[in-house]
């Protein structure tokens, strides 16, 4: 009980306060405009983590459980093709990293070390060793320097990609928060990165969320191929990239 009630204060305090963006310098945008920009989406753990609370008479129960998804969704190349469309409406000439002409073998290399450097700046939980917050929002500003990302850096430029826009979570969550309503929850950390001048030159911390009234039965979000939890996380990162929120940033105005 101590366990889940700590992730639930722990997991409260984080999503009240993970909101936060930078701003974009005018030379830093005007060069990526002209530029290629490769796209990339990064989930630590291909999973969905689940809090249920129960109402008890005289107190509140949680239940916490989890799912692996590795194997029945292909989550980091369904998002990633949401996340490239909507870089892309930012008014980004953006393309998908498979498609920048790097290696194969170089992208596996890129993702193994972005997942231990991820993984290295995460925040843990003393009581759940297999759970950890991700990395503070200093993290997101810093200019990657683990070895695999400074070959991946010469592959793309070399192909002609000066920018690389990644998209990171460490997982997705599903919770139960009452009045029969399901949340579908994916934290989401956005940044924009010079390949040629080493430096990050803008970031974005958000959330992609939406939520449904399901009874609060979260085994409805894996009915029918994980029809819900598809489409609950596709609303969501919708959301985080949208047009409204962003276009300001990248010079897209209205018509």
């Amino acid at each position: 009980m101590k366990v889940a009630n700590t992730l639930i204060i722990l997991f409260v305090l984080f999503i009240t306060g993970c909101v936060s963006t930078s701003q974009i310098e005018e030379t830093d945008l005007a060069n990526m405009q002209t530029s290629k920009v490769a796209t990339n989406f990064f989930i630590a753990n291909e999973r969905i983590h689940y809090t249920e609370t129960l109402y008890r008479v005289l107190w509140l129960e949680t239940k916490t459980s989890s799912m692996d998804l590795s194997g029945i969704w292909d989550s980091k190349t369904d998002i990633l093709n949401l996340v490239d469309e909507s870089v892309s409406s930012l008014g980004i000439n953006s393309l998908k990293i498979s498609n920048t002409g790097t290696d194969d073998e170089l992208l596996r290399d890129y993702v193994a070390g972005l997942n231990k450097d991820y993984d290295s700046n995460s925040i843990e939980i003393p009581e759940t060793p297999e759970t950890k917050l991700q990395p503070s929002s200093s993290y997101f500003s810093k200019y990657p320097t683990y070895n695999e990302f400074e070959n991946l850096r010469i592959s793309l430029l070399n192909n002609g990609v000066d920018f690389l826009f990644e998209y990171l979570s460490p997982e997705i969550y599903g919770n139960a928060i009452g009045y029969g309503i399901v949340q579908i929850i994916m934290p989401s950390q956005l940044r924009i990165i010079d390949l040629k001048n080493k430096k990050v030159i803008w970031n974005y911390s958000g959330i992609a969320v939406e939520q449904y009234q399901l009874g609060g039965d979260l085994k409805e979000l894996e009915k029918n191929n994980l029809a819900i939890l598809k489409k609950g996380i596709r609303a969501g990162v919708t959301n985080v990239l949208s047009k409204d929120l962003h276009g300001p940033t990248f010079g897209v105005k209205e018509i």
